[in-house]
């Protein structure tokens, strides 16, 4: 049986998420954007933070539409290479960094 949801063409937005971080930290940047037992970021340092993962990628060659696979622990600095990844114009596939390796 398939379930189909209805058309919401008014949820269909145009704005990516380097758009919109940088939209909240205009907005409101003092506020907190995220948070973890090591690390607090407010809304203007969370893009600025980004944009530091975003050079370093575009200077490593990295292009629009090249997958990055960023390896890290869940928490701020996970969500952080996910936003700079993004605003690289790249994809991500992440890998649990928590996930035992097995021998080959």
């Amino acid at each position: 049986m398939s379930i189909q949801g209805r058309d919401r063409p008014d949820l269909l937005r145009t704005e990516t998420l380097a758009d919109i971080l940088e939209a909240t930290a205009a907005r409101q940047p003092d506020a907190l954007a995220l948070r973890d037992a090591t690390t607090a970021l407010s809304d203007a340092k969370l893009p600025a933070a980004a944009d530091r993962v975003a050079h370093h990628l575009l200077a490593a060659g990295a292009v629009a539409g090249s997958l990055v696979g960023p390896w890290a622990p869940r928490g701020a600095t996970l969500l952080v290479l996910q936003a700079g990844i993004t605003k690289a114009g790249a994809g991500w596939l992440p890998f649990d960094a928590d996930t035992p390796s097995r021998g080959c």
